[in-house]
């Protein structure tokens, strides 16, 4: 597919993202507003993330019953597989009342049907809305 933004994917090291030449001001060399100190948290709600390696633009993908910790630690450096690819950016979450349907949600995000997913509708939408290809 021509239009395909990913290549060299693997579920253990995440996503790699192949962005186009015409992708200016991707990516972000912060977060978007609504990604600093207004993170969501509320009981018994679960997330799931998505930060973008600002440093090998590749993707992670993690679960969290309390998103800000869970990006805090990420930044500080407390999670081994981020660790070496920081700065990160978080670039996409979603909030769930039920445990269960979050790590569905996970799951399928790491899958090869997820990857397509977050490349067409996540990573390609942004691109898109920062002057990059439509």
């Amino acid at each position: 597919m021509a239009n395909t933004l990913a290549s060299g994917v693997s579920a253990r090291k995440g996503l790699r993202v192949q962005l186009p030449s015409s992708a200016q001001g991707f990516p972000p060399k912060a977060d978007p507003p609504w990604a600093g100190n207004s993170l969501p948290r509320h009981k018994n709600m679960f997330y799931i993330y998505i930060l973008q390696s600002l440093k090998d633009y590749k993707l992670y993908i993690g679960y969290s019953a309390n998103l800000k910790n869970r990006i805090l630690e990420h930044r500080k450096g407390d999670v081994k597989t981020t660790k070496n690819r920081r700065p990160l950016a978080l670039i996409y979450y979603e909030g769930y009342k039920s445990d269960k349907d979050a790590r569905a949600r996970e799951k399928f995000l790491k899958s090869g049907k997820g990857r397509e997913f977050v490349n067409k509708n996540i990573i390609y939408s942004r691109v898109s809305a920062q002057g990059g290809p439509a």
